[in-house]
């Protein structure tokens, strides 16, 4: 999915924070998904896309003989105008959309 992800825009280059002697650069590059030990996050900008990644993602795990856990599967939007309504996944499964998310004692 090429619109999948979000980008993430930092400076690099200078050996110390206030060194004048090097130009810094900016970069920007493009997070699709993270990965946490056996859990993973997928970043998208709309719903459609993330609708579009998630199917891809668990269709990706199938391929390799993997489960997604649709019951322990939550998804989490930030901003204005979310949509809470829940993901579809297949006729009779679908992905909660949450507020918060607890992951390793922390809520995110």
């Amino acid at each position: 999915c090429p619109e999948a992800g979000v980008d993430f825009r930092y400076r690099h280059g200078r050996k110390l924070v206030g060194d004048r002697s090097r130009k810094s650069t900016l970069v920007a590059d493009r997070v699709t998904e993270s990965q946490f030990a056996d859990d993973a996050a997928l970043y998208a900008t709309t719903r459609p896309i993330f609708e579009l990644m998630t199917s891809e993602f668990i269709d990706t795990a199938k391929r390799w003989g993997l489960t997604v856990s649709i019951t322990k599967t939550k998804g989490m939007a930030v901003g204005d105008h979310v949509d809470v309504d829940p993901v579809p996944v297949d006729a009779n499964n679908s992905i909660s959309m949450v507020e918060d998310f607890p992951y390793l004692g922390s809520i995110l």
